[in-house]
């Protein structure tokens, strides 16, 4: 294989992984947008004591919540593709990036805060991964979204 050629397979997998890891940023970014959106539409109505409208957005939350889910499940997956094509060119090329990345060897380096290195040390590397943080805020936005549609249902009980 050439150096041209190479280079062509290493630009094509970078732009691979790094156009879908920014495509599944930019599409958080866009959850958080919407749910924002949401939360302010259910104050209002829980302001106005408006159980219909209050259901409607509470079933909309849970909705936007499940579609990002699956949107993140999909991203997720283009970008881990883009990670395959650049592990292989990195052994090409004697480099060891993604490996170190997969190792997460530097991670007890960065973390300065004794409680992220305590949960480090306890739960492991795993729980400073993009995709745990990312759909758990995906999922407790879903879950509260739920319980938002059961209150507005109960006519928002309890509230004043």
């Amino acid at each position: 294989m050439t150096d041209d050629q190479l280079d062509l397979k290493v630009r094509y997998a970078w732009d691979w992984f790094s156009y879908h890891a920014r495509q599944r940023l930019t599409a958080f970014n866009f959850f958080l947008i919407l749910m924002g959106a949401v939360v302010v539409g259910y104050a209002q109505a829980v302001t106005s004591h408006a159980p219909v409208v209050g259901a409607a957005l509470g079933f909309l939350g849970a909705f936007v919540a499940q579609a990002f889910w699956a949107m993140d499940v999909r991203n997720e997956e283009l970008v881990s593709c883009g990670r395959v094509a650049l592990d292989a060119l990195e052994l090409q090329l004697g480099l060891s990036i993604r490996y170190e990345d997969h190792v997460r060897g530097q991670l007890g380096e960065v973390l300065q805060n004794p409680v992220a290195k305590w949960l480090h040390l306890r739960l492991g590397a795993k729980w400073f991964r993009h995709s745990r943080w990312l759909r758990m805020v995906i999922i407790v936005m879903g879950l509260l979204s739920v319980a938002a549609f059961g209150w507005a249902v109960s006519g928002f009980w309890g509230s004043a």
